[in-house]
């Protein structure tokens, strides 16, 4: 799936593309690059008819780029068909065996995959792609966990064909590791043996030996209502508050997230209507796949009016209950953490400009605002943009050094691991910047 203005840049392209007569010696690319402009496009059918019945096709550019869209069009079969004539016609070229393993991986057929990588292994032992593609279909095959730590191994070696498909394999984003949030993995398991309410009273006290990130209390509450606690009241108390202060902005925001009473924090945005949580809630349903995820929220962003993203940004801090139902698949930590991402998937892609947007108002508030996971959604989707656009890199490069030094002296800082994993993604940094910001997070998570 492409994004909401990827595809009308596609299409306009696509369109221009059929005005151009290309030189004799370029024919065979340039009907290739045809057919992915349309693929792109979503002009299915306009691309298999200017590529021909298969065994009409003589070429392997044509038959490699039918192949291409028969797989957009979720046809693994016969995009298969068209990637073994390719491959007949050149038995060296290993593209057209890398996209047949693929078209098959990403439908999950797995044994049909391996056999493709295998093939691929075979001419080219080490080859970069086809190796931790291999490994991930034998582990998903086999639920060998062996081949799982190979692929993890070569995700730290570098490799990035490995390290997406080892962030594949998490299937979620990582779970927040406050202290609140490890109480709240107990009572879960607690709840979900007996069956019933474990605490009979309505209130849950908690004391925690330094502040922690407000949305803490907001998972306990969903976690509860799932099981039918709704009634019940939470209190969060911490014994002492680090500095700088995390209930204080890094800096004045325009839409603060929170407000604070001593160490209560409370929703500083009114709910948002049920259609817009519904909106939300749906989004969050949909299998974890980041490329997919990011198109979904695109096209709910281009729908959407400036008095509806605000709404949606109010989802962060009133976010969807946990769906009927689901209270043993899905926590609550779950639940909250993607809730807010795909509120940040939506704003990052709410308009085309950036300076002065509504937009970059509202991904600084939650960056910049109080301490929260929220914050960790924000830098994820700034992180997003700046390679998406680059033109914004400096600016959130900017941005992130003014959160680096909002970094608390004691205590449990829930987004500085994200900060550091992220920011290397920007794609504005020296490579002494990047080694940098690397042995941070090696330093903190060995601390």
């Amino acid at each position: 799936m492409s994004g909401h203005y990827q595809l009308l840049d596609a299409r306009r392209w696509a369109a221009i593309s059929a005005r151009v007569v290309p030189a004799s010696e370029f024919r065979l690319q340039w009907t290739m690059l045809r057919l992915g402009l349309l693929r792109r496009a979503g002009e299915f059918e306009e691309a298999l008819r200017l590529a021909g019945p298969l065994a009409d096709i003589q070429d392997w550019f044509t038959a490699v780029g039918r192949g291409l869209v028969l797989r957009q069009m979720s046809r693994p079969d016969d995009a298969e068909h068209a990637f073994r004539k390719a491959v007949g016609m050149r038995p060296d070229d290993l593209s057209a065996y890398l996209e047949a393993a693929d078209t098959w991986l990403d439908c999950e057929g797995w044994a049909t995959a391996r056999g493709w990588y295998e093939a691929v292994i075979q001419q080219e032992p080490e080859h970069p792609w086809a190796r931790p593609s291999l490994l991930y279909c034998q582990w998903k095959e086999g639920a060998d966990d062996t081949r799982l730590a190979q692929l993890v191994g070569l995700a730290g070696e570098g490799n990035e064909r490995a390290n997406s498909l080892w962030f594949r394999a998490q299937g979620a984003l990582p779970e927040p590791q406050d202290a609140c949030a490890n109480i709240l993995r107990e009572l879960r398991d607690q709840l979900i043996r007996a069956g019933t309410p474990v605490d009979s009273g309505e209130n849950i006290n908690i004391r925690v030996s330094s502040l922690e990130a407000p949305s803490n209390a907001l998972a306990l509450r969903l976690e509860l209502a799932s099981h039918g606690r709704t009634q019940c009241n939470i209190s969060i108390h911490a014994e002492a508050i680090p500095s700088p202060d995390p209930r204080q902005p890094v800096e004045p925001v325009e839409y603060a997230l929170w407000h604070y009473e001593e160490d209560q924090a409370a929703p500083a945005l009114p709910p948002p209507p049920l259609h817009i949580r519904e909106t939300v809630s749906a989004l969050a349903l949909e299998p974890y796949f980041p490329p997919r995820n990011w198109a979904q929220a695109s096209h709910v962003a281009a729908s959407l009016s400036e008095e509806a993203i605000l709404q949606v940004f109010a989802c962060i801090v009133h976010p969807p209950a946990i769906p009927a139902g689901r209270k043993e698949s899905i926590s609550a930590l779950a639940w909250l953490t993607r809730v807010q991402m795909v509120v940040m998937q939506i704003i990052a892609q709410y308009g085309g400009d950036w300076e002065g947007s509504i937009r970059r108002s509202l991904l600084y508030s939650a960056l910049l605002g109080p301490s929260d996971w929220a914050t960790i959604a924000a830098i994820r989707a700034l992180a997003w943009i700046s390679v998406a656009q680059r033109a914004t890199a400096l600016d959130i490069h900017r941005h992130f050094e003014k959160l680096e030094g909002w970094r608390p002296d004691s205590g449990h800082c829930c987004w500085l691991g994200p900060l550091y994993q992220s920011w290397v993604d920007l794609p504005i940094l020296f490579d002494d910047e990047r080694e940098t910001l690397n042995r941070k997070f090696k330093e903190l998570r060995n601390a």
